[in-house]
């Protein structure tokens, strides 16, 4: 059997462990990829949604409707959540908790093998959500045209220039005192707040925009609403969106390796 082989068949066994393990909370995890954008549906559609069309004269928000513009932001911003969830309790049961990660290492598996599959079943599980909320979405007609499905795919790639990282930190701890709780209040909801999620960045004071051009939320909720069809960018901004978070997923996965290196080869 060749070397790749035994790499692939080597993340599969760690994929096929983490899903087992996703196996008793996966009725949780479609009830809230479905739950979440029906309550969005409620509030930004009817409630939010109302609002807006009133006070802008029906021109909504950029000239098209609250809801489109704000259904695939919101699809990103959970999914992101949803990543990073995953990316540290996950690291830190693999390491730490239950040691799962130590274990597999004592086998024949490598590092990049028990990091591929890992990183593989968090993308499995955030596509899950992605999907689910696409669904939603194009019932509640806020997302039209051939491409909206692109969408799901921004969605994953800023959670994963988010995640994969905030994996790698998470690796780095010795233990868990409430760092993850800091992360997800000084951090996470911050730049779903600051990052152009439910209005526009330009209505931003130009002294806090700069928290959504480095966030990976809007450089993906950008891509999303242009393949839904709410926003209409400039190739060049395209390829920045998309460059910009490659970059953070790649350099992500560069320090996750180094990081899992570090703890799991002593």
């Amino acid at each position: 059997m060749t070397d790749a082989r035994v790499s692939i068949r080597g993340i599969w066994y760690v994929l096929e462990h983490q899903l087992r393990e996703y196996r008793s909370y996966g009725a949780v995890t479609v009830a809230q990829a479905i739950g979440t954008p029906l309550l969005s549906w409620l509030a930004f559609g009817i409630g939010v949604g109302a609002l807006v069309t009133a006070g802008t004269g029906g021109r909504g928000v950029d000239g098209v409707p609250y809801l489109a513009f704000v259904f695939p932001a919101l699809m990103c911003s959970l999914t992101l959540q949803v990543w990073s969830e995953d990316s540290m309790f996950g690291t830190m049961i693999g390491i730490t908790w239950r040691r799962t990660f130590v274990a597999m290492r004592s086998s024949p598996l490598g590092v990049p093998q028990i990091a591929a599959g890992f990183v593989a079943s968090i993308c499995l599980r955030a596509a899950v959500t992605a999907l689910l909320y696409w669904l939603v979405a194009l019932v509640a007609g806020a997302m039209a045209g051939p491409w909206s499905w692109l969408s799901v795919l921004a969605a994953l790639l800023g959670a994963a220039a988010f995640g994969i990282p905030l994996a790698a930190y998470a690796a780095s701890l010795k233990s868990e005192s409430g760092q993850f709780a800091l992360v997800g209040r000084f951090v996470i909801l911050p730049l779903t707040l600051l990052s152009g999620t439910m209005f526009p960045l330009a209505v931003m004071p130009i002294w806090l925009q700069w928290i959504g051009w480095i966030s990976p939320l809007w450089h993906a909720s950008q891509l999303a609403r242009g393949a839904s069809g709410a926003a209409a960018e400039p190739a060049w901004l395209v390829a920045v969106h998309l460059g910009y978070l490659l970059a953070l997923a790649v350099a992500g996965w560069a320090l996750l390796l180094r990081v899992l290196h570090e703890k799991l080869e002593r």
